[in-house]
C-alpha cells in the first residue's frame, strides 16, 4: 500500500498512516478515519500507477545501502518522464525513506535520508526540479516487518503523488 498524505494534518495522523504502508493491511487498525486514509493511500497509488504506467510506487535498496540499483534507476527515469507529461506537469511528490529494523535509530534515520536524497538526485538528474519534492525520513519507526526475510520490503523510499 502506498502513503498518501493529502488527507492528512497532523502528525498522529501521518504516523497512523506510515505504520499501515509496509503491510498488505493495517493489523486492526481500522477505523472511520483510517478507512479515508487507506482509500486516499489507493487513490494517490492509483494515479501514480496508472497516470505513469508503473509497476510500484517504490524504490528498493539493499540493507545498508543507499546506492541505486540499475533498475531504481530505470524506474526512476520512468517517473520523471511521466511527470515531465502534460497531465502530470507540476504535480509534487513526496519521497518517504524507510529502513529495516537493524540498526540505531540513528544510523536509519541517516540511511532513510541517504535513500531519499539518492532518489531526488536521480529524479533531479532526469528533468525533476527539487522544488517538485518534500521529503520525509520515516527510518525503522514505519517498519512493520517481523522477520529477516520480510526486512527487504523495508529498505525503500515510496514516491507519494502530492498533486500540484
Amino acid at each position: 500500500m502506498l502513503l498518501s498524505i493529502a488527507l492528512m494534518t497532523n502528525r498522529t495522523m501521518l504516523t497512523l498512516t506510515l505504520l499501515c504502508t509496509g503491510a498488505m493491511a493495517c493489523a486492526g487498525t481500522t477505523t472511520a478515519g483510517s478507512d479515508a486514509h487507506l482509500e486516499a493511500k489507493q487513490m494517490a497509488e492509483r494515479d501514480l500507477v496508472e497516470g505513469c504506467g508503473l509497476a510500484t510506487t517504490s524504490a528498493y535498496f539493499e540493507a545498508d545501502s543507499a546506492e541505486l540499483s540499475l533498475n531504481a534507476k530505470q524506474y526512476l527515469r520512468s517517473v520523471a518522464g511521466c511527470l515531465q507529461k502534460d497531465t502530470m506537469k507540476g504535480q509534487t511528490l513526496l519521497l518517504v525513506g524507510y529502513t529495516d529494523p537493524q540498526g540505531t535509530t540513528k544510523a536509519n534515520r541517516e540511511l532513510a535520508l541517504a535513500r531519499i536524497e539518492a532518489v531526488a538526485a536521480q529524479l533531479e538528474a532526469n528533468g525533476v526540479e527539487r522544488s517538485q519534492m518534500e521529503f520525509l525520513p520515516a527510518g525503522e519507526r514505519a517498519a512493520t516487518a517481523e522477520t529477516p526475510e520480510e526486512w527487504p520490503y523495508e529498505r525503500r523510499v515510496d514516491l507519494v503523488l502530492r498533486g500540484a
